[in-house]
């Protein structure tokens, strides 16, 4: 199940960057196409995480911004109280985003060694605290089109 979770999210990101191109034209010459690692570079694509995104860095930050949502969702009794403090609406929503623009650039920079377990890339931690969160009414994967 958790595969298909991580299947499903590199299938919306790419689906996401393949919509994303300026005119909906190809590149005509491929070896002027841009490279995952070269849009790091890029001074207009700064990230708010730093240029060392690799597997253990993107796992870390993933589970901090879930934490912080999960912390937020904590302080009301239910999702309808939250969803009545339109400034609290607004920062999960924030978080979320930034959730998934985090996952879209890690998975540019390390593509498949995002689905491999290690030490410091926890998928059972990350997972289990994104069940805690969805059991909680928040479904941080949608980004920026969360519904609260």
């Amino acid at each position: 199940m958790k595969k298909l979770n991580y299947s499903l999210i590199f299938l919306s990101y790419l689906l996401l960057s393949a919509c994303s191109s300026k005119d909906g034209a190809t590149e005509k010459n491929p070896s002027q196409a841009i490279k995952p690692g070269d849009r790091l570079n890029q001074p207009n694509m700064a990230l708010p995480y730093g240029k060392n995104l690799d597997v253990c860095t993107c796992n870390k930050k993933a589970q901090e911004i879930i934490d912080r949502v999960i912390s937020i969702r904590s302080n009301f009794d239910s999702i309808s109280d939250l969803k009545r403090d339109k400034g609290t609406v607004k920062e999960v929503r924030s978080e979320a985003e930034r959730y998934q623009s985090l996952i879209a650039k890690c998975f540019e920079a390390n593509a498949v060694n995002m689905f491999e377990e290690s030490d410091c890339n926890d998928l059972k931690t990350l997972e289990e605290k994104k069940n805690l969160l969805f059991s909680m009414g928040i479904q941080i994967e949608q980004g920026a089109n969360i519904r609260l």
